[in-house]
């Protein structure tokens, strides 16, 4: 018989025999079922990327803050034909500004009270007027602004069948061009002068006339302008509210004109506007705007404000009329133009329309058409201080 430690030895063999004969078996009776699983799970996932493994780590969700449940959800903006325009390329000029810029005229750069907008159009009927005597009709011009910077909109402001005056902007990429095709259509053409604003002065271009430049910087920047296109009559300001109240500057600008033989028309884009006078002090042709057509951008706008300007020309024998290239305006026009013949008045250039000081006569020779001649010869540059 063994003893105690024989029986210990044999009892550990056993166990040993038995725990290594369990490890084969497994190996040989499951290890090929979970080899099989594991490739069916690696066929799974590779034909389903989009699947997440049970053993991928979870990415922690950041916390949210009490702002943000506040927040409610905003749906993303659905595209639309409007959204997917793109916008002409400007970047060349050297300061970007809106197509057609509100003038200054507004709340946030004049005073209510100083604000002419109120008179602009007066929704309603207008007060009944005589009829014209025979033969007699009552003048209107009509002065488009901003000329130069749609391309599309200004050539359909020269295709209008009628003698419309356009003031081009001078730094405009397209004005030289728009301004030769605008004389051969029997247009008269103007300089839209850029003048310094009392609000926001973002639109003025690189050859604005500010109130902080002294004699020589105006000539210097009217003389830029002189040169930008051919066939210019005149001038009236592009915003403007605070230069057109310096008397000072005026001065300057009217004495330019006058070496050039040029008219000059003030937009009155406020109350307080001193241009006009100016230009009446230096014995320069001159003249006012008394309606203008599109200061708010609808069709009943413009319509009330033709109608308007119709009125003063039936009671008062002319009104100046100014507008933009903006396609409400432009759809005015094309049905306002034909019904002037019942209406017994007649639309003229700018220039007929002038107030001609007596002591200008020998400067300003108007020919019989009413357009004021320029100088035969261009007048050298302007000088760099005043003579």
């Amino acid at each position: 018989m063994k003893n105690g430690r024989g029986n210990q030895r044999d009892t550990l063999i056993f166990i040993i025999i038995s725990v290594g004969l369990m490890i084969i078996a497994d190996q040989v009776i499951f290890g090929g079922k979970r080899s099989y699983q594991e490739k069916i799970k690696e066929q799974y996932y590779r034909e389903n990327p989009q699947a997440v493994r049970p053993d991928t780590p979870a990415v922690p969700t950041p916390p949210v803050t009490p702002e943000e449940e506040t927040q409610p959800v905003q749906p993303a903006p659905a595209e639309t034909e409007e959204s997917l325009v793109i916008e002409p390329d400007y970047r060349d000029l050297p300061a970007p500004e809106p197509l057609f810029p509100i003038h200054d005229e507004t709340a946030a750069s004049v005073p209510a009270a100083e604000s002419e907008d109120a008179a602009v159009v007066a929704p309603g009927p207008l007060p009944p007027v005589a009829t014209p005597a025979r033969g007699a009709k009552g003048k209107i011009a009509i002065i488009i602004d901003d000329v130069g910077m749609n391309v599309r909109n200004s050539r359909a402001v020269l295709a209008l069948p009628a003698p419309i005056t356009l003031a081009f902007l001078p730094y405009a990429p397209h004005t030289p061009d728009l301004a030769a095709a605008a004389l051969a259509a029997g247009h008269e053409t103007m300089i839209h002068v850029p003048m310094e604003a009392l609000g926001d002065n973002n639109g003025l271009g690189p050859m604005a006339l500010r109130a902080t430049m002294d004699t020589a910087a105006i000539n210097a920047s009217l003389n830029s302008m002189f040169a930008s296109f051919e066939g210019y009559k005149g001038i009236n300001n592009h915003m403007g509210s605070k230069l057109t109240q310096d008397a000072g500057k005026m001065d300057v600008v009217m004495q330019a004109l006058k070496q050039r033989g040029l008219y000059f028309v003030d937009s009155r884009t406020i109350a307080g506007s001193v241009a006009a006078d100016r230009a009446r002090a230096a014995g320069l042709p001159h003249a006012a705007r008394d309606v203008f057509l599109d200061h708010e951008e609808t069709s009943d706008f413009v319509a009330g404000a033709l109608a308007q300007a119709v009125h003063m020309a039936q009671k008062n024998g002319a009104a100046i009329a100014i507008g933009h290239p903006k396609d409400v305006t432009i759809e005015g026009l094309k049905a306002w133009i034909p019904t002037l013949k019942d209406k017994g008045v007649e639309l003229v250039p700018a220039s007929a329309l002038l107030t001609r000081p007596a002591v200008s006569a020998a400067a300003f020779t108007a020919p019989s058409d009413g357009v004021v001649a320029a100088p035969e010869t261009p007048p050298a540059p302007l000088p760099a201080t005043q003579p």
